[in-house]
Parts: structure tokens; C-alpha cells; sequence
């Protein structure tokens, strides 16, 4: 059975994040961290978000993208 992205979030992200004392008071899923690129005139463009963003003290720590588990792109890291 592949995972889905959903199923990546809550059968494998998830616990891993608990399992590393991560409260659920410093964890906000679903973050938009940009109101999208702006454009001519008022508009905007896309807005983009992750999946999770791991937060201390009113200070971003991590972010963390899930994927399906059949999907190929590259992980990339920063730190």
C-alpha cells in the first residue's frame, strides 16, 4: 500500500513529531508563509504554504513538507 500525502502526515510525520516532545502548541499546520508575489496593480499572486511549521517562543523553527510516498522529488533540507 503507498502512502498517500495525507496518510504520510498522520501515520508517519505526526508521531515522529510527538515522539521528539513537539506539544501541540507549537505546532500550526497547513501555514501559508507568504501572501503570494506581488504583481501589477493590487494583485497578487500564488500563495504558498507548508505542511507544518514548528514554532518556540514566537520564533519559526521548521518547516516540514509531506509528500505521498510514491512521489519522486527531491527533499531539500536547510538548517
Amino acid at each position: 500500500m503507498v502512502f498517500s500525502e495525507s496518510d504520510t502526515r498522520s501515520k508517519l510525520i505526526d508521531p515522529k513529531i510527538k515522539e521528539n516532545g513537539w506539544s501541540e502548541s507549537h505546532i500550526v499546520r497547513e501555514y501559508y508563509f507568504t501572501d503570494g508575489r506581488k504583481l501589477i496593480g493590487s494583485k497578487r499572486g500564488k500563495q504558498y504554504f507548508v505542511d507544518y511549521l514548528l514554532t518556540h517562543k514566537n520564533t519559526n523553527l521548521a518547516i516540514i513538507e509531506a509528500k505521498a510516498e510514491n512521489k519522486t522529488d527531491k527533499m531539500i533540507v536547510k538548517r
